[in-house]
């Protein structure tokens, strides 16, 4: 590093000395706690309290992110035309009335999977909107060269979360029922609103007028065309899709695996999945200084090859409290820890090489690529484990998600690295 480089990292800020970061990074905190404890809380109210088949719970994860299919892209043409902080702030609020209908109709008698599945495609078309936002909004709350450090935060927030969560929330369903363990959930989203709201207030709407004298269409357009362009848009879409769609095959059936085939009790859900989480801590702690001091391409490298390992060693596990557990908790410790440092150099790559008037679309559309392979992954893996077993679902996935690290291999993403002056195609 040159002196004139030491001298400018100086003079910047740290990311706890900004205040819109700190305030940002403490909202989604408290968002993601509470979603945590519906992460375990939702797919137990299928299982146990309405007796969901496998192909019913995939069904249950795909609506929540069918959304993301059909409204991404229009989610983006929102987030580059309006306030994305007010956005944030409505998404978060709005999605605490709907998750409480699931523990008022389980006082009354009336809960049912269908009551599910529209509460959870609700939730999911307010995540696409708040997801796109969120994502946009990070260049102006970091400087460039801040953002592979700045998203390992939050995914150390959210990774943090997943330690206290899934364990909160198997104690909760244990000794409250899983419907009004999701009282949680509804007041974390109250919170996380209120606190978006001291956060600076960005562009107001007039000022992005601009962009609303082209159609919707014409929006949406442009941020397809510019993903289409720039090669590392295209290997990061289709590397991260393949991902989603594999990994969202095991993520469907998960609790199934571990009631039925581990032969292990709601408690252990919670367990295992707490355990993920202290490896998401450790992926987040660390994917920071691999995206900084190795390149974002080997962060993106590893993270994959992290998940794959993790995914094999669950599908390997035997039976019982013993040995299985531990190679469980094992390899859902490896799993979680990829994700952080795979999510990391993923986002940062497109927060770093698109301009801000185009974040919002840019985000959409990579997200309706990304993320609109989760819905088909999810009805695959409750199809394949309804057709043969849980295990055979989680083995497959484990060795299809080596498929991206191959291509992260070939692809030019793997020697990039991020800076201050990254060029903008």
């Amino acid at each position: 590093m040159t002196e004139d480089t030491t001298a400018k990292a100086a003079s910047k800020p740290s990311l706890w000395k900004r205040r819109g970061y700190v305030t940002y990074l403490g909202s989604q905190t408290v968002a993601q706690l509470g979603f945590q404890v519906s992460v375990v809380a939702i797919p137990l109210i299928a299982v146990l309290e309405l007796d969901a088949s496998p192909v019913e719970l995939g069904l249950l994860v795909a609506a929540e992110r069918v959304p993301f299919l059909i409204f991404a892209l229009m989610a983006g043409v929102l987030v580059d035309r309006f306030s994305r902080r007010r956005l944030l702030i409505y998404a978060s609020i709005l999605r605490a009335p709907l998750v409480l209908t699931i523990p008022v109709a389980a006082a009354m008698g009336w809960m049912t999977v269908t009551q599910l599945y529209v509460v959870a495609f609700l939730l999911g078309t307010l995540t696409v909107l708040s997801d796109v936002a969120a994502l946009s909004i990070m260049p102006s709350l970091v400087p460039k060269d801040f953002l592979a450090g700045a998203n390992a935060k939050l995914e150390a927030a959210r990774s943090a979360s997943e330690v206290v969560g899934p364990g909160l929330g198997g104690a909760l369903v244990q000794f409250i029922t899983a419907p009004f363990a999701l009282v949680v959930d509804a007041v974390s989203f109250l919170v996380s609103g209120a606190m978006l709201s001291a956060l600076p207030k960005d562009e107001d709407p007039k000022e992005k007028a601009e962009s609303g004298k082209q159609s919707a269409w014409q929006d949406i357009k442009e941020g397809i065309a510019f993903v289409w362009r720039t090669d590392v848009l295209r290997w990061n879409a289709v590397v991260a899709g393949l991902t989603n769609l594999f990994a969202y095959a095991f993520l469907a059936i998960q609790f199934l695996f571990i009631i039925d085939d581990l032969q292990l009790g709601a408690v252990f859900v919670g367990v295992l999945l707490s355990l993920g989480g202290v490896g998401g801590v450790l992926g987040a702690l660390a994917a920071g200084w691999i995206s900084n001091r190795l390149g974002i391409g080997t962060g993106f490298l590893s993270g994959s090859v992290t998940m794959a390992a993790g995914v094999l060693l669950v599908g390997l596990a035997p039976a019982g409290m013993g040995f299985g557990l531990v190679l469980a908790g094992s390899g859902y410790f490896l799993f979680v820890c990829g994700i952080p440092i795979f999510n990391v150099a993923a986002v940062t790559i497109r927060q770093a090489v698109t301009p801000a008037p185009l974040l919002g679309r840019t985000n959409a559309t990579m997200r309706f690529l990304i993320w609109g392979s989760i819905p088909l992954g999810s009805l695959i893996g409750g199809v394949v484990a309804e057709a043969t077993s849980s295990r055979a679902v989680v083995l497959l996935t484990g060795a299809a998600l080596l498929i991206p690290t191959v291509l992260l291999v070939l692809s030019p993403i793997r020697g990039l690295r991020i800076t201050e002056n990254q060029d903008q195609p």
